[in-house]
């Protein structure tokens, strides 16, 4: 499971940009947490304290029999049936606990954990150490218990609603603004995206960005770039954000490859990007239109290119006269 960093909340709440009250102490974790996939309860997770050993805090795990979890949160191999996995806090650092689960054969190694609140009313759990995302927890519903009928041999995404990042939210209508008017002045507007970029890719390496708007808004301003590297980031960022759920972000993914492929001097392949020079025709060269197919593009949400040949024209197509007085 995945690391959680170990900012303080309130610094960890303020870096992510979550509404809501700051978490002060551990004790803010108690009661029962759960974790859903497609809707459905996968696991629950009880905290309550240790009244026999006052300052730690008993755990227990409820899932279905033989859950694997993996780095990219995908839940699978679950059998019929539900097993308890009981823990126990071993340290509390004001506001976050690692927690201790001691396998029942010693030949293997204890897993240490790492469970803390975050401001929203959520909270994260994962493994200590570990490279990974932690997993977002939420409160669990009244009488929520977890649920079977999974299939074994299936894969399931976690169902994790993080809250979107204020500010990427904030840079990201900025840059949308920026680009309403006809008559853009680059001299002011360049270095503006050039700080925002700087700025989003500072969230980036804090790991403050979560949600799938998250990672498209940050795919449009690397998109807005001025170099390969941004064009190569923004299509990352872009397939980060179709794997959370936003389905629209394959559009931003194929325009960020063509811009990426035309500015080290190769060919695009979906079509997204026209080139418009003064006193020169549109055209969308260099351009290999063979590689991709008109159902891949509208599977990815590109136009045809009969669809593009149409917008190409238009762009060629001579400005209307003014009307007479």
């Amino acid at each position: 499971m995945p690391k959680l960093r170990s900012a303080p909340v309130a610094a960890l709440a303020a870096m992510l940009g979550f509404a809501g009250p700051a978490w002060a102490s551990a004790s803010d974790l108690s009661g029962r947490w759960a974790v859903h996939a497609g809707g459905r309860t996968l696991v629950l997770i009880d905290v309550a304290p240790d009244k026999a050993a006052p300052g730690t805090w008993d755990i227990d795990f409820i899932r279905p029999s033989g859950l694997s979890l993996t780095s990219s949160h995908m839940a699978s191999g679950m059998a019929a049936g539900v097993e308890h996995r009981r823990m126990h806090s071993v340290a509390v650092s004001g506001d976050a606990m690692t927690i201790k689960y001691a396998h029942p054969t010693p030949d293997q190694v204890d897993d240490a954990y790492i469970l803390a609140p975050v401001a929203g009313g959520f909270a994260t759990w994962g493994f200590k150490n570990a490279p990974f995302e932690p997993i977002l927890l939420v409160r669990a519903r009244a009488g929520e218990t977890v649920e079977g009928g999974w299939d074994k041999d299936r894969d399931y995404p976690l169902d994790e609603p993080w809250p979107s990042n204020a500010e990427m939210t904030r840079l990201y209508d900025e840059d949308q603004a920026a680009r309403q008017s006809d008559h853009i002045d680059w001299t002011i507007v360049g270095p503006q995206d050039a700080a925002r970029r700087a700025r989003t890719k500072a969230l980036l390496d804090a790991g403050a960005l979560h949600s799938a708007d998250d990672f498209l808004h940050a795919a449009f301003l690397f998109q807005h770039g001025d170099t390969p590297r941004d064009y190569l980031l923004a299509h990352g960022l872009a397939i980060i954000a179709a794997a959370k759920g936003r389905r629209d972000a394959s559009w931003i993914a194929a325009a960020s490859l063509d811009r990426y492929l035309q500015s080290i001097g190769q060919k695009q392949v979906y079509g997204t990007q026209y080139q418009l020079r003064p006193g020169q025709k549109a055209t969308q060269e260099p351009y290999d239109r063979g590689i991709i197919s008109d159902a891949i593009r509208i599977a990815t949400g590109v136009p045809t290119q009969a669809e593009q040949e149409r917008q190409r024209a238009q762009y060629d197509a001579p400005a209307p006269a003014a009307p007479k007085p």
